[in-house]
């Protein structure tokens, strides 16, 4: 009797999935979602026609939160499982993501080191990795665990501060989130206060108290929620988006009440961002730093624009201008690029660079 009820609350949920309308984006997940694959006779015939299916049922599963939860708490207090969709589940309720071999593209790591030696030479640029938290909070993940060695991959890389090594030290504070993948503001000040000759003092207040991140979403574990931080700082600023929209604060409060809730910091990703310091005297086009980056540089920016008149970002996967135009146009002298570990060794976009 329990098997044919189980049976029949499936066969509801999948039909229930089927008939209700499809949502294109998940607010919750904060990604786009599977849509209805086209069969053919070579997909059907190779399965990649069944593999997009099961992908488009998972994604549109009615209640599929609830479901997501009940199958974690099952795989982890029933089948003892210690990562779930690529989630560690690790001490102290650390979820951290988990990486092996299989997400290194060997052919595009090879390509993305030479597009960035090609650029460090023509431009003078510091070159910071931030490891993944699985590299660095090694004493929070489960006794059995896979270690992806970042640091061997990257020993080709000549960086200008070693974070992986910095980190490490201070590995027993919440430089990284429980539940998401980026690093904490602390995680990014002591990358910050090594960087630069006089970094402010961390005067952090908190802005929100009930963070969950990436991999909560992956998981859905009841897990406390992160509180996240602002610096406090004694300067005034001007920030400008894609050359177009702009603000008055380094911070968008509106995400804290939605899903998304790290696009809090800078408004999360633009194609070029631009942070005028107004304390700072100086001329526009002088003591300016630009910075190549991925998001876990959207913290690090709100702490080193207290250091620069200008600070300029661009994210490649969404600018699609000549990066050579704009520095020479901007007449920029100093150059960073700050992306993490794994965001490098993936990235599809660094041949812009050239």
């Amino acid at each position: 009797m329990t098997q044919r009820l189980f049976v029949l609350i499936l066969f509801l949920g999948l039909l229930g999935s089927l008939l209700a309308p499809d949502k294109r984006f998940s607010a919750y997940e904060n990604r786009y979602l599977a849509e209805v694959p086209n069969a053919s006779i070579t997909s059907v015939m190779n399965g990649t026609y069944t593999a997009a299916l099961d992908t488009y049922v998972n994604d549109h599963m009615i209640l599929r939160n609830p479901w997501i939860r009940t199958k974690t708490l099952c795989d982890k207090y029933i089948l003892g499982k210690q990562v779930i969709n690529d989630v560690y589940l690790g001490n102290d309720d650390y979820l951290i993501a988990r990486y092996t071999q299989k997400d290194i593209d060997t052919t595009q790591l090879e390509k993305n080191i030479s597009y960035l030696e090609a650029f460090c030479k023509k431009q003078k640029t510091d070159v910071i990795l931030i490891p993944t938290a699985s590299e660095v909070l090694t004493n929070h993940l489960p006794q059995a665990h896979y270690q992806l060695d970042q640091s061997a991959l990257l020993s080709d890389v000549s960086v200008s501060l070693d974070a992986t090594a910095l980190l490490r030290t201070h590995k027993e504070e919440e430089i990284f989130y429980h539940t998401d993948h980026h690093w904490t503001l602390l995680g990014a000040y002591y990358v910050y206060a090594h960087y630069v000759k006089q970094p402010i003092p961390y005067e952090a207040l908190p802005i929100c108290d009930d963070f969950f991140g990436t991999n909560y979403k992956k998981v859905n574990l009841p897990v406390e929620p992160d509180t996240m931080y602002a610096i406090q700082s004694p300067h005034h600023f001007l920030v400008t988006y894609d050359e177009a929209i702009t603000a008055d604060s380094l911070y968008e409060p509106a995400y804290l009440t939605g899903s998304d809730q790290y696009s809090y910091y800078l408004d999360g990703n633009h194609g070029l961002t631009q942070i005028t310091n107004l304390s700072m005297d100086g001329d526009a086009d002088t003591d300016s730093i630009l910075i190549i980056k991925d998001s876990f540089a959207n913290t690090f920016a709100t702490l080193l624009c207290n250091n620069y008149r200008n600070v300029y970002l661009i994210d490649l996967r969404y600018y699609n201008k000549s990066v050579a135009d704009f520095i020479r146009e901007h007449s920029i002298s100093n150059t960073l690029f700050l992306y993490n570990n794994m965001n490098f060794m993936q990235d599809r976009n660094l041949a812009k660079l050239l």
